[in-house]
């Protein structure tokens, strides 16, 4: 595994600072040649602000990065003043360039907005859904849950990859100062906020598979033999639900049992092929079969689809 404090040195220090350096850095003697060249930057800074799980360091320094990003931009937009100045008195005759050499400047101009436009195409692709949705019940209560993976597309949701899966959610929750853990990577489950929490029906149905006993793994850890770990498996009329990595004698039900709309069934754990502690849950089609069969169906928690970085208050 990476290691989790390089991981955070180089995402939430060393990136955001390389954007907020690059977007002051920007200098044009015009607000169009300024544009042109500040665009492509903005974009891949909108790809990180949206991709980044900031639950690893603080929900709230996503908003502060957004403050420092509009800082930067206008101290460069002020800049432009200053360049035309520059540009009268200087004046600086442009090399020629050979042919092969001036073909090259035009890829590379090219390059730096298409590799952006496809960032964000993936970005907004995954906020949005073609097949028909269900509503469910959110299955956590009392606390404020941060979506860690979901959304239709992979660069915000790994499970899109899989079709019974394409529309999973991994919730975890967060504290007072939107963090998931007490420090950056524990391996005591305890200190995991989401560790232990409620986990109650989505839905009123019949239960159709549960699986108890496994045991909750200290991070990183990882059981690739029982991916879902300790999971139900709920059959609500026109989906199955799946709710995975529970902990460790926590159900409350069995297979078999009917269930309402927000009894309790069990706590999230740690059991299974799972990094932490969090709640998967995703939904299939109802005679689709198991969790890794049958094609996913988008879920909605009071008519929001929810992707990398929504936050639900319970």
């Amino acid at each position: 595994m990476f290691p989790p404090l390089l991981y955070i040195i180089i995402v939430f220090l060393i990136v955001p600072c390389f954007l907020l350096y690059s977007l002051w850095k920007v200098s044009a003697t015009s607000v169009w040649m300024w544009l042109y060249k500040i665009t492509p930057l903005l974009l891949i800074t909108m790809f990180f602000f949206f991709t980044a799980n900031w639950s690893w360091v603080s929900y709230y320094l996503r908003y502060l990065f957004v403050g420092l990003v509009l800082v930067a931009v206008a101290l460069s937009y002020r800049k432009i003043d200053a360049q035309k100045r520059k540009a009268k008195r200087v004046r600086i005759e442009k090399s020629s360039l050979s042919r092969s050499q001036s073909w090259m400047q035009r890829i590379n101009q090219v390059f730096g907005y298409v590799l952006p436009l496809v960032l964000l195409f993936f970005i907004t692709k995954g906020f949005f859904y073609t097949d028909t949705a269900v509503e469910l019940s959110f299955p956590l209560q009392g606390g404020r849950y941060y979506v860690g993976h979901g959304g239709n597309s992979r660069v915000i949701n790994y499970h899109n990859g899989i079709e019974a899966q394409q529309y999973a959610l991994d919730i975890l929750a967060v504290n007072q100062f939107g963090v998931r853990a007490q420090w950056i990577y524990p391996t005591e489950l305890e200190k995991y906020v989401i560790y232990g929490a409620p986990v109650t029906s989505p839905c009123t149905g019949t239960v159709v598979d549960a699986v108890d006993g496994l045991v909750d793994l200290t991070p990183p850890r990882r059981d690739t033999q029982n991916l879902a770990g300790n999971h139900l498996i709920i059959d609500c009329a026109n989906v199955r639900v799946v709710l995975a990595h529970l902990k460790q004698g926590s159900l409350q039900v069995q297979s078999g049992d009917s269930v309402r709309d927000g009894q309790p069934l069990a706590q999230v754990g740690n059991s299974g092929n799972t990094s932490e502690p969090h709640l998967h849950i995703h939904a299939v089609a109802a005679d689709s079969g198991g969790m890794l069969f049958g094609t996913g169906v988008p879920i909605l928690f009071d008519g929001r689809f929810l992707t990398r970085n929504s936050v639900v208050n319970r």
